[in-house]
């Protein structure tokens, strides 16, 4: 997609998707497939999806539930919001806002901000993080079920 938006709806789907400029809502339910976005926004909601997903300059709002697959972000930003979930993300100068409910997975930021609320469970290793490397990842807010910031 080139300067393109519209809704997006995948169903069993895979494949291969390049947005460059592209906006619109994407909807996946079992889906896989490799993302890639250039200077792209837009809303992504995943359901029970996975798959590989790059992003350059980009942001928006995705949303998974019980989705897991790689996530690649550089000099991007957004709202990401992860239930029952789990994956690989990696954010190179990168922030934007990260909310996980029940969620792992591994996650890697190299100079990267932004704010991470995670459970208390999830927030004991990112806390562990970001003591031995705040420079690297210094605003990370880890958050317990009842508010208290940990950090």
């Amino acid at each position: 997609m080139f300067l393109s938006g519209g809704i997006h709806v995948m169903f069993l789907s895979g494949g291969i998707h390049v947005m460059f400029l592209s906006g619109g809502i994407h909807v996946m339910f079992l889906s896989g497939g490799i993302h890639v976005m250039f200077l792209s926004g837009g809303i992504h909601v995943m359901f029970l999806s996975g798959g590989i997903h790059v992003m350059f300059l980009s942001g928006g709002i995705h949303v998974m539930f019980l989705s897991g697959g790689i996530h690649v972000m550089f000099l991007s930003g957004g709202i990401h919001v992860m239930f029952l979930s789990g994956g690989i993300h990696v954010m190179f100068l990168s922030g934007g806002i990260h909310v996980m409910f029940l969620s792992g997975g591994i996650h890697v930021m190299f100079l990267s901000g932004g704010m991470c609320v995670v459970p208390t469970r999830t927030c004991h290793a990112l806390r562990d993080m970001c003591v031995s490397a705040p420079r690297t990842h210094p605003n990370v807010k880890c958050m317990s079920p009842q508010g208290a910031s940990l950090l």
